[in-house]
Order: structure tokens, then C-alpha cells, then sequence
């Protein structure tokens, strides 16, 4: 219902890639040789191809001394998610350096085996090896290169370029880009080249960068306006309408390491962007010249603030503020209201301040309004001002809300001598309700990346799901938090006169269950996986489960297909249902 503006996976393949991206053109960027030759003759700048290896023919006829080059790069054509990638450093008499390991040539010889046996093709069919030269990054941009080489991911969708970060390798991610491995992204603005965001761990650092990486933080990109110009020309040219571009700068020149039309979409955690929003901000545009399409991106999705904003003169409709003379001081609520012709306050604090010569209304130092004059409102609530169209004139107003609101609620049935230690328990039950997180514990850790292959590979694929359940160790820490719990404050003698507590009891027996299932997911524990199901969410209509398998295995598709329902025909079945005098139940989990 509310998506924020934040672009999905199934509305990414279905809307962009499905929609805009022609088979032709994908098998294109899925075939990483005959993407550089088509890039080349286009003069789009790519890596020197050393060598191509077809066929096990091939390979066994293939001399690996042919390679004169310090560095090379050996390769799947049709790899993905660089797996199957191997950089190379050539110490001659047939020894070669893998990461940090000195090697043979047998060791090379037999991952090429592996790559002509399929095994990190990106269609699980075919594949051919691809020997390139290793991309040395120009000195400006090597502090980004911890260990091995960063690159540069730009998105770019109707010619535009909707975003952009580089990719950055570390030692812990053993230069794969996998952002829980250690791997670090930072978020480019597209308008101004600079980087202003990190993520780290899946920590993102807005406003400071780990002291480590401090010098990473307003660094401009060298040739960026060439990259971008060079992205949206690559887009013309492949067809492929919603597409991502892997940059390297070079000491030669910025040169593109792949496409790819199917790009990821962590880019808007790193970035915090709705990438939904810009795509429709461009998505009707039709532009011819590819530097127009550069400067309407920078002009689009610039991030610079309104001097308004830039010095914190910032009012919402409603904000808590103070108003403040030489003898009295009061807490008020501070509304604009644009429609007024006068400011406004309330009689209980007009005269409270009527013989104050000078006072003034404070939100916060960069706020603050003096030499106001206020008309008596009889109407308006006692901590109530009003602000007109010009008194907020040089203000950046934000139509929302801003108040502070009280943070404890308190029941009408609780005991008023118990209120305090509610209080503690209700906080103690909070914190044990956040470590007991069923979504964080059952949802597979590659679940995106197991639904991509699966969309990706035509329904064809068995996803295999990983999970991260808790350790046994942290599972009894959490169950004797619950006993200790139970122990100190619903035992038998203390008796809380509250009935509210109740739900405090309630709550520990539903956390408690919910361990429990979570343990039983951890020893494939399939008969208490079903108990603790039915405990937490009901229980299976095992006559409805009967019906379901009957329709699936034994009718035929256009008998289990029915016409889509609008909210028209449910609300008048519903109206029907009931003036049969039935009732429905709906349930909410």
C-alpha cells in the first residue's frame, strides 16, 4: 500500500527490464566479448582482450606463456555476480600469484576447465573464457582501492543518469561485491560528483565517514561528466533502456568493466534515494543529444538546499517554541497559517506578556521572532500563537507537523502505585520483543538474490535459501532473559494489582513461543515447527489445505483461474453475505 516511492524487485523486472529491455539487447550484456567488441567499434573505451578461449580444443593448445603481461584478468563470458573471476599476477617461470596465493599453471588450467564446464555461467549452459588486461586505477582514484580495484556502478534509464556509486574492495570481501563481506559503496551525487554517503556492514554514515576512511568523504570524482556522457551513449547504442554501467578510472582513461541489464537494487539503501521516483520523473522524455541528457540529470536530481534550508530556517504548520521576556517564560505550540492577514494569540497569553515591552517567540537560535504584533484570539487554545503569510515570508515551510508528543501512556486501570515499575517492565519487554525478531531470524539472508536467479533462469530454478538462525548459546541467554524475567516481576507472592500487567504476561508467553519456534526451525523440528505455528498465528484449516491440493493436481488451469475481483464486487458480496444474517471473521496478523 505505501511503497515510498522505492523501486522493487518484481516491479524492476516486470515494468523496466521485462517491458523495456529487448531479449536481444540482454543476450548482448550477457556476453561480455561480444559487449566489448560492440562497444569498440563504437569507441566506448573497454579493458585490451588478450585472449578467448572457446572450446577445451582450445584450451589444451593454449599457451599461458603467450600471456607477457605483469597482470591479467581471466574470466567467465557469461559471468555473474563476479564469480568465477580471477586476477592474475605473472612471476614468470610458470608462477603465478591468486590473491595471496603463489600457484602453477595447473591451478589456472583447471579453473578454466571449470568455466568451459559451465560453472559460473550465468545461464547454467554454455560458456567460453575470457583473458583481459588488468585495469591499474590512475592515482586519483586509488585510495578507493583498499585491496584490488573499485569501480564505479551508474543507473541510467531513458538515456538519463538516475544514479551512481562506486564499489569499493577490501581485504575482508576478498574483492567481491558483497556489501556483509566488508565491501564498501558510496553513494556519488550525480549533479556535483561528490561522495556524501558510505555504507559499510549495511551501516550507512551520512554526515561522518569511519575515521578511517575520513579522506573518502566530499571526494570528487576525476572525469565524471566524460563517464556520464559515455553511460548515456552506451545506452543509445545497446538498446537497453533501464541499464547499469561498472566504470573504471584507469591511469589511461575511465573504462567501462561491464553492462548489465539486470541492475541490482541496493544502490537505494546506499544511496537512501526512491529510484522509483526519479524513473518517473524521466520516464516520458524524449531528448536527442546525450550531453542535454547529462545536464537534465544534474538539474533533476540535485540535492543542493535552498538557502532557507541550508541556514536551518525551516517551520512546520505546527511546532513547539517558547516565548520568552525579561521577567516570564512559556511553553507554546507555534502554527503558520497562510490563509491569516494577522498574527495571532491566545488571550491566557496576551496577558500574561501584554506589559512586557520586549519578548520574543524561540524554536531553536536559527528561528527566532521579535517585534511581533498579535491580535487576541479568544478561540485559540491557552499555549497557542499564530503566524501569518509575512511574518514567515523568508522561511521554508514544511506542510507537516512537527510536535513533541507525550511518551508515557498511562491506563485508566493501572494502579497508581504501580505505575513506576509498569514502567520497567514495559521497557524490559520491549527490548526482549526486538531480540526475538521473527523477520530477522527466518527470513533467508539471500532471499533477494535467490528471487533474482529465479525470475532470471524462467521459473526453471529450485531456490536454495540460507538462513541466520540464532546460536544455541544466544538462545539460552534469550530464554533465561524470559525466566528472569517472569521470575522478578509475575510471581505468584508479588501480584500486581494492575490489570494491566496481564499484558506484560501475555507478551513474555508470546516472545517465549516464538524463541521456541525459532529453535525448532534451527533442528528441522517439523512437528514443533507446526505446535508453535498454531500457538502464534492459528490453526490450518486442513480442509481448506485438502481443497487446494485437489484444485492444483487435479483440475485444469482455466477451472482454477477465476475472473479478477474489484472492490465493488466484494463489498456488494459482502452486503449480501450479511443480510443473510451470517457474520464474517477477519483475522489480522
Amino acid at each position: 500500500m505505501f511503497d515510498f516511492w522505492i523501486l522493487s524487485m518484481n516491479e524492476r523486472n516486470l515494468n523496466y527490464i521485462k517491458k523495456l529491455n529487448p531479449k536481444s539487447s540482454i543476450n548482448l550484456a550477457d556476453n561480455k566479448i561480444e559487449t566489448k567488441m560492440f562497444l569498440e567499434e563504437r569507441w566506448i573505451w573497454v579493458p585490451k582482450t588478450l585472449a578467448v578461449i572457446s572450446s577445451k580444443k582450445q584450451l589444451s593448445s593454449f599457451d599461458l606463456k603467450s600471456l607477457k603481461e605483469d597482470y591479467f584478468v581471466i574470466k567467465p563470458v557469461f559471468w555473474s555476480r563476479w564469480q568465477g573471476i580471477l586476477i592474475v599476477k605473472n612471476l614468470k617461470n610458470w608462477k603465478y600469484k591468486v590473491q595471496d596465493n603463489i600457484v602453477d599453471e595447473s591451478f589456472l588450467i583447471d579453473h578454466m576447465h571449470d568455466i568451459l564446464n559451465w560453472d559460473f555461467s550465468l545461464n547454467y549452459w554454455f560458456d567460453k573464457i575470457l583473458i583481459e588486461e588488468k585495469l591499474i586505477a590512475w592515482n586519483w582514484f586509488e585510495k578507493f582501492c583498499d585491496f584490488w580495484l573499485a569501480d564505479i556502478r551508474v543507473i541510467v534509464y531513458n538515456m538519463v543518469p538516475v544514479a551512481a556509486m562506486v564499489r569499493m574492495p577490501t581485504k575482508q570481501s576478498e574483492w567481491k561485491a558483497n556489501l556483509s563481506q566488508g565491501w564498501i559503496w558510496l553513494w556519488i551525487e550525480v549533479w556535483s560528483w561528490i561522495i556524501n554517503t558510505m555504507a559499510l556492514n549495511w551501516e550507512v554514515f551520512t554526515k561522518s565517514f569511519p575515521i578511517e576512511y575520513n579522506n573518502l568523504k566530499e571526494f570528487e570524482i576525476p572525469f565524471w561528466d566524460d563517464i556520464l556522457i559515455a553511460s548515456s551513449k552506451t545506452q543509445f547504442f545497446v538498446n537497453l533502456w533501464y541499464l547499469a554501467l561498472d566504470w573504471v578510472v584507469t591511469e589511461n582513461w575511465p573504462k567501462i568493466l561491464e553492462i548489465n541489464a539486470r541492475a541490482w537494487l541496493e544502490i537505494q539503501n546506499v544511496c537512501l534515494l526512491p529510484l522509483k521516483k526519479r524513473l518517473d520523473k524521466i520516464k516520458d522524455l524524449k531528448i536527442s543529444e546525450p550531453e542535454k541528457w547529462v545536464e537534465l540529470s544534474k538539474s533533476l536530481f540535485s540535492t543542493k538546499l535552498t538557502s532557507q534550508i541550508a541556514c536551518g530556517k525551516i517551520l512546520y504548520l505546527a511546532q513547539n517554541a517558547r516565548i520568552i521576556s525579561w521577567d516570564n517564560e512559556e511553553e507554546v505550540i507555534l502554527k503558520v497559517d497562510l490563509s491569516k492577514t494577522k498574527s495571532y494569540i491566545s488571550k491566557y497569553l496576551f496577558e500574561i506578556f501584554q506589559e512586557s515591552k520586549d519578548f520574543s517567540i524561540g524554536i531553536n537560535e536559527n528561528v527566532v521572532f521579535e517585534n511581533i504584533k498579535f491580535q487576541i484570539d479568544e478561540k485559540l487554545d491557552d499555549n497557542f500563537v499564530i503566524l501569518w503569510t509575512n511574518q514567515v515570508k523568508d522561511y521554508f515551510i514544511k506542510p507537516e507537523e512537527n510536535l513533541k508528543k507525550d511518551i508515557l501512556f498511562i491506563p485508566k486501570k493501572a494502579n497508581k502505585n504501580e505505575i513506576n515499575l509498569l514502567k520497567i517492565i514495559d521497557e524490559k519487554v520491549m527490548k526482549l520483543d526486538k531480540k526475538v525478531s521473527l523477520t530477522i531470524a527466518l527470513k533467508p539472508t539471500n532471499f533477494l538474490w535467490e528471487l533474482d536467479k529465479f525470475i532470471e533462469l524462467n521459473w526453471n530454478y529450485n531456490p536454495i535459501f540460507e538462513y541466520n538462525f540464532f546460536s544455541y548459546d544466544k538462545i539460552v541467554d534469550l530464554e533465561n532473559e524470559i525466566l528472569k524475567l517472569r521470575d522478578l516481576y509475575f510471581k505468584k507472592d508479588l501480584e500486581l494489582k494492575s490489570s494491566f500487567s496481564k499484558l506484560f504476561r501475555d507478551k513474555l508467553d508470546e516472545i517465549s513461543n516464538r524463541l521456541a519456534l525459532i529453535k525448532s526451525y534451527k533442528n528441522d523440528d517439523f512437528v514443533k515447527i507446526e505446535y508453535y505455528n498454531n500457538l502464534l498465528f492459528w490453526e490450518i484449516d486442513k480442509d481448506l489445505v485438502k481443497n487446494a491440493e485437489y484444485k492444483l493436481w487435479f483440475l485444469n488451469d482455466d477451472k482454477i483461474l477465476w475472473k479478477v475481483l474489484d472492490q465493488s464486487y466484494v463489498v456488494e458480496y459482502i452486503k449480501n453475505y450479511l443480510s443473510k444474517g451470517c457474520f464474517i471473521y477477519i483475522k489480522y496478523v
